[in-house]
């Protein structure tokens, strides 16, 4: 084997090699963006990115080993090979502005759909631009490496500077990968230069190693680079899986907030008595519990309406919670009645201070003032030493509640103080 035959075959291995990795690389990230989350568009573009790359190669490929097979002419040959380095000149260039839109995408959030046009499209005018100035594919190269310097450690310094919120193992990797790349390419591009320009004399050895070995060297970039990506890629997943963990953690929590809670007076409702809401503090020490129910919501509603009524619901709300400790937890049983929990609290200490709010609590003025509403309430109350004794003694102040109710209703018939014109 001579050594041109070699060289020869370490070129072909390596340019079908990089191919080869490329187009599995496209396939994988192919059916990766169809499983994408809402915020990894990044990925779409970097998916595109990969499909100009492979088609710039194969483009490639077809000059170096393809045409020579067909056994044209050499005007043939000299219509045909510059359309191929043409479009290899414009799929490298695609490539190139894909990966930095992924990364602009990535870093600073949606692109607008027109700064993506004219990436594409600058991209394609650079590649028209450049094509002419090269006499072959050495010059062709040559005239690439300043872009594949300086694009990849654009993009590499864009993802090693995110903030350090953002910074993560894709984004390091990544970033190092395209900063790697850049370096690549630079010592190719020397290289390269060397081989034109003899009057660069002074290169390391790495210089050349880069030179003989770019194929292999670009494929272990490309599987490096790929692994970052698709780690960021799970990074978003999984930070959009967390973020929808914790929307629907918030949305069960309004719902059974709502679900619990009185929407007319704002008070935990019976539903959330059921289910033991507060009642496993309240029970842990003894406490007393009373149940009130407004005797005069009933001739409220048919007189004023139940506009009205509601004004009155709230307003006993109000006019209660203005004495209770933050400890102290009240339900709307159902309807005009009430319970209060007070733990750590005795009947006979809090039963006269209960009366006295209620009954100098002022008329409740409604309808601009042309009506005033006075709290007509009954009160029952207990004291419970257990949890196993608070259920019980619901029931007692449920049954002195309505004991009081009947005395209110069979007393005799004095001032009108239900509901007073003004």
């Amino acid at each position: 084997m001579t050594q041109e035959y070699f060289w020869a075959l370490i070129s072909f291995i390596g340019l079908f090699g990089q191919a080869g990795i490329t187009g599995l690389l496209w396939l994988f990230f192919l059916l990766l963006k169809r499983h994408a989350g809402r915020r990894s568009r990044f990925f779409k573009f970097w998916s595109y990115a990969w499909v100009a790359l492979l088609l710039a190669l194969c483009f490639l490929a077809v000059d170096f080993y393809g045409l020579p097979r067909l056994r044209l002419t050499g005007a043939e040959l000299s219509a045909l090979q510059p359309g191929l380095l043409l479009l290899y000149q414009l799929g490298k260039f695609l490539f190139l502005a894909m990966l930095v839109t992924g990364v602009r995408e990535y870093a600073d959030g949606r692109l607008s759909p027109s700064f993506v046009r004219y990436g594409g499209l600058t991209a394609l005018a650079a590649g028209l631009a450049s094509f002419p100035l090269a006499a072959d594919l050495n010059e062709l190269l040559l005239l690439q490496a300043p872009f594949c310097v300086a694009v990849p450690l654009y993009a590499g310094v864009r993802l090693i500077s995110l903030p350090p919120v953002r910074r993560s193992l894709g984004t390091r990797v990544t970033g190092v990968s395209f900063m790697l790349y850049a370096l690549l390419w630079l010592l190719y591009g020397l290289a390269l230069y060397k081989e034109h320009y003899l009057t660069l004399q002074a290169y390391t050895p790495f210089v050349q190693l880069a030179a003989d070995f770019n194929g292999y060297f670009d494929a272990l970039l490309e599987l490096l680079t790929a692994f970052g990506m698709v780690l960021m890629l799970l990074e978003e997943a999984r930070r959009e899986t967390n973020a929808a963990h914790a929307e629907l953690a918030v949305a069960h929590e309004k719902l059974l907030h709502e679900s619990l809670t009185d929407t007319l007076t704002g008070v935990y409702n019976r539903l959330a008595f059921t289910r033991g809401v507060f009642l496993q503090a309240a029970g842990s020490i003894h406490g007393s519990v009373f149940i009130f129910d407004l005797d005069n919501l009933k001739r409220v509603n048919d007189s004023h309406g139940h506009e009205a009524g509601d004004e009155l619901l709230r307003y006993f709300v109000l006019a209660l919670r203005g004495g209770l400790r933050p400890a102290d937890q009240l339900y709307r049983w159902g309807g005009d009645e009430f319970l209060l929990l007070l733990p750590g609290a005795t009947y006979a200490s809090v039963a006269p201070r209960l009366n006295q709010l209620l009954h100098q609590a002022p008329p409740l003025p409604v309808f601009d003032g042309s009506v005033s509403l006075k709290l007509e309430v009954s009160m029952g109350g207990a004291d419970y030493a257990d949890p196993d004794g608070l259920r019980q003694a619901v029931n007692s102040a449920d049954r002195a509640m309505y004991e009081q109710k009947r005395i209110h209703k069979t007393a005799p018939p004095g001032e009108p103080d239900a509901e007073e014109a003004t």
